[in-house]
């Protein structure tokens, strides 16, 4: 078997589900899923069971071998290490780290894992699995309606915690909007009558900031809690503008058209990790 460690928002959930998935796959085994970082953590939820995922999250005797749910996450990892068959491979830097995909078949992977590079091989398997299990909403299943047959762009303004907590703000940073303004204009150049499609944590912000001349639909979050529909309204437009957010990552990604336009901020993070260089697909524009 092998074992990924789920934790963080749902855009961290689906890179740590991938990397595991593509190793079940390559290796012939079942896919595991270790969720116990959701027991003690009340700002995240686990939010995979929304997907037609092929993993299931393991039980407390599953997770035996690894180590008592009533442990923490650190002392967990320490478990593991001493623990056969399974060997652990835990990230110890944003880079892509090509030996994680030369895990063997009982392997226990721990980490962000923030790369295409990683799943890449099975692609077209993990658009598939990340498939919505139950239908849009009929206010989202409209908005997608409007998509149809436009030159939509999904534009992503993420800020949230990025803004609201000093911590936070320093370490990821906050893309101004100039940047947006400049990846608009790059897009016109490129892509005539274009339609834009605002997403944003913050709307009533997005709206009094960003000021675009061609036409522009603001989406606003639905409090129903269903974000995950959201990532399949970014992948619905046919180009897209990220932010430095694992959430509008997946919005882009999920998209499989070979002639989207995507860009991507230059700068992942203001004071965070600095090797960031493999997170944004080579086909993907950074700016």
């Amino acid at each position: 078997m092998i074992i990924t460690r789920i934790y963080c928002g749902l855009g961290n959930q689906m890179f740590q589900y991938a990397v595991g998935r593509r190793l079940a796959l390559e290796r012939g085994v079942p896919l595991g899923l270790e969720t116990t970082f959701y027991r003690t953590n009340s700002f995240r939820q686990y939010r995979l069971d929304h997907f037609r995922i092929a993993g299931r999250v393991l039980t407390d005797r599953e997770l035996r071998v690894l180590e008592p749910p009533s442990g923490r996450w650190e002392k967990l990892a320490r478990r593991i290490r001493r623990q056969r068959p399974y060997r652990s491979y835990f990230e110890h830097a944003f880079r892509f780290h090509p030996e994680v995909v030369d895990a063997p078949k009982n392997s226990y992977v721990a980490g962000y894992w923030q790369s295409e590079k990683y799943f890449d091989t099975v692609a077209d398997t993990i658009r598939a699995d990340f498939a919505l299990v139950a239908p849009m909403t009929a206010p989202r299943a409209a908005i997608r309606d409007g998509m149809r047959g436009a030159n939509a762009v999904s534009l992503h303004i993420r800020r949230g915690d990025y803004a609201s907590d000093p911590e936070i703000t320093a370490k990821h940073g906050l893309i101004p909007i100039p940047w947006y303004e400049d990846a608009v204009r790059f897009i016109k150049a490129r892509v005539p009558d274009t339609v834009f499609y605002v997403f944003s944590d913050d709307p009533d912000w997005a709206e009094a900031h960003l000021k675009l001349s061609d036409p522009c639909v603001l989406v606003r979050p639905d409090p129903d809690g269903r974000d995950f529909e959201d990532l399949h309204l970014m992948a619905a437009c046919r180009h897209h503008i990220i932010a430095n957010s694992s959430f509008s990552w997946w919005g882009a990604w999920l998209d499989p058209r070979p002639d989207k336009i995507v860009i991507a901020p230059q700068k992942w993070f203001d004071g965070g990790p600095s090797d960031t260089e493999d997170i944004v697909p080579e086909t993907w524009i950074r700016m």
